[in-house]
């Protein structure tokens, strides 16, 4: 058992284990010594997961910095299309009403909206992504995002708003669905913690700057300048998709695949290494073993072959097949409870957006737009700070819990640290913003609330992406698409009734209820699953479930 998680006794590798450190037992060497390892001055024993192949075409073989800046791009992306636009009309929530003379919960619906065409997509990008690979859905998607940004800034009235932000919709569905998949596909298992992280404050603080900023400019200039001055990053997002992001999907033989495969044999993967050309799998980050050639590689692709559109079919498999796996997959209780964290934390933080204007608009604060805007300060700091500890903390804790179980990497070890560190900011957070709200605290105390909240959010994100990438990266996918499709799905039905419930019956047994739900499918049921996480991913190998409902 290493350190709490369960061994599973009927697999002799089970997909998601790695041995993480071969210079903790000698033995471990003498399996692992001839494979690629990571360089540096910590680096030196770290092997790389999966292993790169001799392909230069392999986003695994480019340097670290030309990955990194293709990971920043879409990061980029991500903000643009999908961290903004869901939250950019929460300080503006009474001043949309007032102008379509509609209620607060048919503003709330633009954003439910909006959510639902995430939702209902998500499936099709899956499909499509599977079959003609990433690079074409990211594109599509910035320009769904900026003809839905132009339309919202010329609506004349609710409809055509609502429009506006349904096609906005369709431009975050790719970008909101696929990059915890492109950390799996640009980086190695021990860098992999770092970008999540960086991902997570890209969803988490950022989508705060968005209601930070429209506040004041609803307040000054009209609701129509939140799209105005949105419309040129859009616009710069994509001329850099275009021209600056190429295709991540990479066809390895399995035989590289050390961290999903169920059959690795290293001295296999050693003998190759041994007996190959090899390139490296980094200028700056990996070093070879040897240096003897025998087989040809592909040629390096120029840069205009890397930013053509389409980069071949990358899957022949059956649409409608490709089309049920998210489903399916959730057979996998595992999965079940990665949906949970996925969307739970998520949809809760959704609910304190909707409510920010209706708890706090009216008397006796009366605040404005800008003021309410300014209460979202909270939401970007507290992810900016625990985003910061995660960035510190997140890989070097993961090597140093595989140090101490022989260098092996479980990646149920990517959870204790996010489930005390988000339960506890969560709880602090989900239960205080209801409850001191009727207690008479002041706004300040509110938007301090908040960043707990959208900090303890921020921390089970993380745990969430780790763990989907480490664990079931060949499905990661279908993974987050299908928990994309949940937690939009629940945005979408709570925005039919939330605000009036709060009304009805108060921030603080709403929220109440929410916080309950929350912390028990979350955190306590995040326990069992980190210690029965490696017998699931050996039962869900050997059971085939896929293959034997044939969608695999």
């Amino acid at each position: 058992m290493g350190l709490g998680v369960l061994e599973d006794t009927k697999l002799p590798h089970v997909p998601g284990t790695v041995i993480l450190d071969d210079g903790v037992l000698p033995d471990s060497f003498e399996v692992t010594g001839a494979l690629k390892h990571a360089k540096g001055k910590n680096g030196g024993h770290i092997v790389l997961n999966p292993q790169p192949s001799d392909d230069p075409n392999d986003p695994l073989n480019w340097p670290l910095w030309k990955r990194d800046c293709l990971f920043l791009i879409h990061a980029f992306g991500f903000v643009c299309t999908a961290a903004v636009p869901s939250s950019l009309l929460a300080a503006a929530t009474e001043v949309l009403a007032d102008t379509f003379d509609v209620s607060i919960t048919k503003i709330t619906q633009l954003t439910g909206f909006m959510l639902l065409a995430v939702g209902s997509s998500g499936l099709f990008v899956s499909v499509l992504a599977r079959l003609f690979g990433k690079r074409p859905q990211f594109v599509f998607a910035s320009f769904m995002c900026l003809i839905g940004t132009v339309i919202g800034a010329s609506a004349e009235n609710y409809n055509t708003l609502l429009a506006g932000r349904m096609i906005q919709g369709l431009g975050a569905c790719a970008y909101e669905s696929m990059l915890v998949a492109i950390v799996g596909d640009l980086y190695f298992v021990h860098e992999r913690g770092l970008r999540v992280a960086f991902f997570n404050f890209c969803f988490a603080s950022l989508n705060a700057i968005g209601s930070l900023i429209a506040g004041p400019i609803t307040t000054k200039y009209g609701w129509r300048y939140m799209f105005y001055i949105y419309i040129p990053f859009i616009g710069l997002q994509v001329l850099l998709v275009v021209f600056g992001a190429t295709e991540t999907s990479f066809q390895r033989n399995h035989l590289f695949e050390t961290d999903i495969a169920a059959d690795v044999d290293y001295d296999d993967l050693a003998r190759k290494e041994a007996g190959e050309t090899k390139v490296v799998a980094s200028d700056d980050q990996v070093e070879n073993c040897n240096n003897t050639a025998t087989s040809a590689v592909p040629p390096k692709k120029t840069y205009w072959q890397y930013i053509a559109f389409y980069h071949g079919r990358q899957s022949h498999d059956n649409p409608i097949k490709l089309f049920l796996r998210p489903f399916a997959i959730c057979l996998n209780p595992a999965i079940i409870w990665i949906n949970l964290i996925g969307s739970l934390p998520i949809a809760s933080v959704a609910l304190s957006n909707f409510t920010t204007a209706q708890m706090y608009g009216p008397p006796p604060y009366n605040l404005n737009p800008t003021q309410l805007g300014y209460m979202f300060v909270g939401p970007l700091v507290g992810p900016l700070l625990v985003t910061a500890l995660f960035l510190v903390a997140s890989d070097p804790l993961a090597l140093w819990m595989a140090r101490r179980n022989n260098g092996v990497f479980e990646p149920e070890f990517r959870l204790p640290m996010a489930l005390i560190v988000g339960g506890s900011l969560m709880a602090i957070g989900i239960f205080g913003w209801g409850n001191l709200y009727e207690a008479g605290d002041t706004p300040v105390v509110g938007s301090v609330i908040l960043a707990f909240y959208t900090g303890g959010m921020s921390a089970l994100n993380i745990a969430s992406g780790a763990y989907t990438v480490d664990a079931y990266r060949e499905v990661s996918v279908e993974l987050v698409i299908i928990v994309m499709v949940v937690k939009n799905f629940l945005f979408f039905g709570l925005s039919y009734f939330f605000n009036n419930a709060v009304a009805a019956r108060g921030p603080a047994f709403m929220f109440n209820i929410v916080g309950g739900i929350v912390l028990f499918g979350v955190v306590i049921l995040g326990i069992p699953v980190y210690m029965f996480g490696k017998r699931i991913r050996g039962w869900w190998c050997r059971a085939h479930i896929l293959k034997k409902l044939h969608l695999e």
